[in-house]
């Protein structure tokens, strides 16, 4: 989720920000670095008592205990839904929005780009959305009524993030970049 964000803020910043490519390997970086902490962060709180780690409704593998929604469960599963879904759409959204009518983007193929992010953010919507209704469903219903159809296309689908994100930038060729490594 956040290394789909981490794309899209690259996208933004290489094609609205003329001096970007003097700080993009630092700016890079902070984002690796950004997600990193961020991935760290959400997968420790369970280990630390936000929440606890028990086995997946199809029992294939650990996550977050859905089926003990106690005050930690809500609090963590609240959290990590506004930063982990809600706030990677948001941005996404936001970098979709056109700046002020005064800026001119440095690229004149931003069309092509504003197609990608559109593409980023309804796929992202698609793969992560299940995980989402599973987290969420102990908060408002049983847990015990999660569709086990439901449990076992959630995880299939976060990994349809791995392989389809990559190959929408797998024809990118900045010709720019290809000049400062020759």
């Amino acid at each position: 989720m956040i290394t789909t964000m981490m794309l899209v803020l690259d996208i933004f910043l290489r094609f609205y920000f003329r001096n970007y490519e003097l700080y993009k390997i630092r700016a890079r970086r902070l984002m690796i670095a950004w997600g990193w902490i961020i991935s760290i962060f959400w997968s420790l709180a369970p280990l630390f008592g936000w929440s606890r780690i028990s086995y997946e409704p199809t029992y294939t593998s650990c996550t977050v205990d859905l089926m003990h929604p106690d005050k930690a469960y809500i609090t963590y599963i609240i959290s990590c839904f506004i930063c982990c879904y809600l706030l990677p759409i948001g941005l996404m959204f936001f970098v979709r929005i056109k700046p002020n009518k005064d800026y001119q983007p440095v690229s004149s193929d931003i069309g092509k780009n504003y197609q990608r992010i559109v593409i980023i953010i309804l796929l992202f919507i698609i793969e992560w959305s299940p995980y989402a209704t599973i987290y969420l469903w102990p908060i408002f219903l049983d847990p015990n009524t999660i569709p086990i159809s439901l449990a076992a296309a959630a995880p299939v689908f976060a990994k349809f993030s791995v392989v389809f994100t990559p190959l929408i930038f797998w024809n990118e060729n900045d010709p720019e970049e290809e000049k400062t490594n020759e």
